[in-house]
């Protein structure tokens, strides 16, 4: 999970882990138009975006607090206004009530949301109770009480993925940052088939690896994922022909993000995203 109560704003990447997103004052009309980091002027810690027709939806880690897991909503993914939240409570656990008790700094870590089948997901997880989803026919709501998918502490950073064929993935770290876990999960995307198999483990190349995001794109499966820890890390990005057969491998060279902390102004492309989001 990236950048746990960083304290100040830092630049939103979003999920395909490769362009900047953003929001400011009032849009202009070019497609060249530009922006200054930080977008968000607010600790929107882990963002994941999806694209859903014209619009942009992120949502973010929320942690102990509630309600959780804001969702925002952009035109240009420069733009961004909050919708609601996802958890109108934390129920999962007492310690989250703050009562006699210390639930602060757990709660909901990097969330990932989607859209399948005419249903919105998010998934996340807690790092001291496992990985849970929850659903609506709207992005407004009303979302469904957490659904535990995997309980079992110390896992982090869920995306699911849905193939042509139907059939359902998801994959996750673990506390401490990799290795990466790939699972089957049924179609509905509700529950988990097996135990999961490690696909990606390199401590040496990609420690604190985490964040993984799946996506398909010319026959080829792609799983973005950070690595080396906020400060210092970068982007990176294994392919392989099949799931789950351990034939992903390392991209052609790394992704750097440590210059779009930068407060210059960098080129809006909408067009080089829209295909992306989805």
């Amino acid at each position: 999970m990236l950048n746990r109560f960083s304290g100040f704003a830092l630049p939103i990447l979003i999920s395909v882990c490769l362009i900047c997103a953003s929001a400011q004052s009032a849009p202009e009309s070019s497609e060249n138009r530009g922006y200054r980091n930080p977008i968000l002027f607010s600790d929107y810690s882990d963002p994941d975006v999806i694209r859903n027709g014209d619009h942009f939806y992120m949502v973010a880690s929320s942690f102990h607090f509630v309600p959780g897991i804001p969702i925002l909503e952009s035109l240009d993914l420069v733009h961004w206004k909050i919708l609601g939240h996802a958890l109108p409570r934390l129920d999962i656990d007492a310690r989250y009530d703050l009562i006699g008790s210390n639930g602060y700094g757990m709660g909901v870590w990097a969330p990932a949301i989607r859209k399948h089948n005419g249903l919105f997901y998010i998934y996340f997880p807690t790092p001291t109770e496992g990985i849970f989803v929850v659903t609506a026919k709207t992005i407004n709501g009303p979302w469904s009480k957490p659904l535990p998918l995997i309980r079992q502490p110390g896992l982090e950073d869920p995306c699911p993925f849905w193939d042509e064929d139907a059939s359902a993935y998801l994959v996750h770290s673990k506390k401490g940052a990799g290795p990466l876990i790939l699972r089957r999960m049924a179609a509905d995307g509700l529950s988990v088939l097996d135990d999961g198999k490690e696909i990606v483990r390199d401590p040496e190349h990609l420690p604190t690896l985490e964040g993984p995001k799946i996506y398909k794109r010319e026959g080829y499966y792609y799983i973005f994922a950070p690595f080396g820890g906020v400060e210092r890390g970068s982007q990176e990005r294994v392919r392989a022909r099949r799931l789950g057969d351990g034939g992903v491998r390392r991209g052609d060279g790394d992704v750097d993000h440590r210059d779009l902390r930068a407060r210059r102004r960098v080129p809006v492309r909408p067009a080089d995203v829209r295909a992306l989001c989805r």
